[in-house]
């Protein structure tokens, strides 16, 4: 209901004005039209070519209104709106020698027929700027079919309109309003012709300039140039604070999430720089964080495929991850994430479980010397060996009767 207003708006407004300007006189006295001819002449071929740049702006569901500029005070470029008129004159024409000539009835036909084509006539006028094409009778027709529904609701709006203006005709005091009224509604209508073709684009054939999919295809553009030159400025300043640049812009972002997945992938490949391995913590901390452990897990194993001796952040993280590559049979990205638990992790609580966890897997993958190994390591701390608990030490006697069986 709001696009009924859509003449208030102060674009078309303005243009409405200054077009009721030069014709509100006319209709009290036509001495006027005389005096001012050259005005009420630009005025109304001006409207009638803004209401054009209403369609054009509607047709290809452009935001905001057309601009009122230059290119609408010289009315006689783009003549779309003088072919117009020429069809409404040539119609007008016909209608009148067949109520002169025929009869009332047939006078009625001819105008409900002109009624119900004009908006397909506007509509095809707006997109292919031809007169013949917009007079195609098997395009109107093909037209209305596909708008259905939408194209019988805009004709009865039309009806709707030109009946008040027919209404306000029949009293001669309101002139003004009529003229008001009248200009009122030959905007609306272009703005509601151009709103239909807009929505059954695709029905149409029409290539509109912005959809949801350009605006989506643009955004995406200028996301992109717009990441590329924060990642250019931090690879430029990688030694100083480009770090700190990114997870800045990062946080900024409306989804970070996804802008770390993105700037994850486009540092990898620098080289000589700490920065992509400091950037791959924080973004494991952050899915961690929002339990996406999956997503974790394969941003680690990326991670240490570029850089061997690379760990998440904190020995809690390394567990999380530990558990579900477990979960999924991953025992070598298990490994790699556990081999050298003590040297990265050195006061960690978790290494009593790292470590059990590591001879699982080693056990699992019949490497008995790693086994071997791991569990000598424990053995020999006896802070690890208090803290583990009955169950626990249960477990370690398990695994350790395991390996002897193995050496046996």
């Amino acid at each position: 209901m709001i696009e009924l207003l859509y003449p208030l708006r102060f674009n078309p407004l303005f243009v409405l004005f200054i077009t009721w300007f030069f014709v509100a006189p006319v209709l009290f006295n036509f001495g006027f039209a005389i005096l001012g001819a050259a005005g009420l002449g630009i005025s109304v071929l001006s409207f009638s070519k803004y209401a054009f740049a209403i369609l054009d702006h509607s047709l290809h569901g452009r935001p905001g209104t057309p601009e009122v500029g230059p290119e609408i005070m010289t009315p006689l470029s783009d003549l779309r709106h003088i072919k117009l008129l020429t069809a409404c004159g040539i119609y007008f024409g016909i209608g009148v020698l067949i109520y002169e000539n025929v009869n009332y009835s047939m006078g009625l036909l001819w105008d409900s027929l002109i009624l119900i084509t004009l908006p397909a006539m506007i509509g095809i006028l707006g997109i292919e700027h031809g007169l013949f094409s917009s007079l195609n009778p098997f395009k109107i027709l093909k037209t209305i079919q596909r708008m259905e529904m939408t194209y019988a609701a805009l004709t009865l709006l039309i009806l709707s309109q030109i009946s008040l203006v027919h209404f306000l005709a029949k009293n001669t005091t309101i002139a003004s309003l009529l003229a008001f009224t009248a200009l009122y509604s030959i905007q609306l209508t272009f703005r509601l012709v151009g709103l239909s073709f807009y929505k059954h684009r695709d029905e149409l054939g029409m290539v509109a300039d912005f959809t949801p999919e350009h605006n989506l295809a643009d955004q995406e553009k200028a996301r992109l140039e717009l990441y590329n030159t924060v990642l250019q400025r931090a690879y430029s300043r990688r030694e100083l604070d480009g770090y700190k640049l990114l997870i800045d812009f990062i946080d900024k972002t409306p989804e970070p999430i996804l802008a770390f997945a993105w700037f994850f992938d486009h540092t990898l490949p620098w080289e000589k720089t700490h920065l992509p391995q400091h950037l791959a913590k924080t973004y494991i901390e952050r899915l961690i964080t929002m339990q996406r452990l999956p997503v974790a897990l394969h941003v680690c194993i990326t991670a240490m495929g570029k850089w061997p001796d690379f760990k998440p952040e904190s020995a809690y993280q390394v567990m999380q991850l530990c558990k579900l590559a477990i979960e999924q049979n991953d025992y070598q990205s298990t490994r790699k994430l556990l081999v050298s638990f003590h040297t990265a992790f050195p006061e960690s609580e978790y290494i009593g479980q790292a470590y059990t966890l590591l001879i699982q897997v080693a056990l699992h993958q019949q490497d008995i010397a790693l086994a071997q190994e791991t569990f000598e390591y424990i053995k020999g701390k006896k802070k690890i060996m208090e803290n583990f608990g009955a169950t626990k030490i249960e477990k370690l006697q398990a695994l350790i009767r395991s390996i002897r069986a193995i050496e046996v």
